[in-house]
């Protein structure tokens, strides 16, 4: 009976962490000396509920009586920003900034996101910008916040997302230089 339960418990924590982060197409050790990594966001091809965001902020705003649709991009500056701040908290080799100078950049190339707007799926690409190369592309799905609005909960869900990603890169970059020796 022992045995079965932590074998239960063991399927249910790999089933948990393979939901975290994958890398889906070339090497995160290609970040390695890499200081400054410019970052931005692309909501072009995001889905929520199968429709496209643009159209849901218009939906959701003729409901509402209210504009969301052009708050939600005024305010989407902000979930970069958050973004950004937590990446940059976890001490992770590479220094995320908003500026576009840097050789190697980031795009969010956000794929869905919850109704609620607490859960974000994204692909994260790394780019080489002289050459126009991707370097590394990594998705992952984030979920955090339970109450409030949706721009509220979105930015809940990317400063998770920002806070694991940092973290996850910083493993795999510790990982490649020891190989590397």
């Amino acid at each position: 009976m022992y045995r079965l339960l932590l074998v239960n418990i063991a399927l249910v924590i790999s089933v948990i962490t393979a939901c975290g982060q994958e890398l889906m197409q070339g090497s995160l050790r290609l970040l390695s000396g890499v200081d400054a990594v410019g970052a931005s966001i692309d909501f072009s091809d995001a889905r929520v509920d199968g429709m496209k965001f643009d159209d849901y902020l218009e939906y959701t705003s003729f409901y509402d009586d209210d504009d969301d649709s052009k708050s939600f991009f005024s305010e989407a500056r902000e979930l970069l920003k958050d973004f950004i701040d937590e990446f940059n908290d976890t001490d992770c080799p590479l220094l995320l900034t908003a500026s576009r100078t840097p050789r190697v950049s980031l795009t969010i190339v956000v794929k869905s996101v919850s109704r609620k707007g607490n859960e974000v799926a994204c692909s994260y690409v790394f780019a080489d910008e002289v050459t126009g190369t991707t370097l590394a592309t990594v998705g992952m799905t984030s979920k955090d916040g339970s109450v409030g609005t949706f721009a509220n909960l979105m930015s809940d869900a990317f400063e998770r997302a920002g806070k694991d990603l940092g973290k996850y890169i910083k493993k795999q970059l510790k990982i490649a230089q020891k190989t590397k020796k």
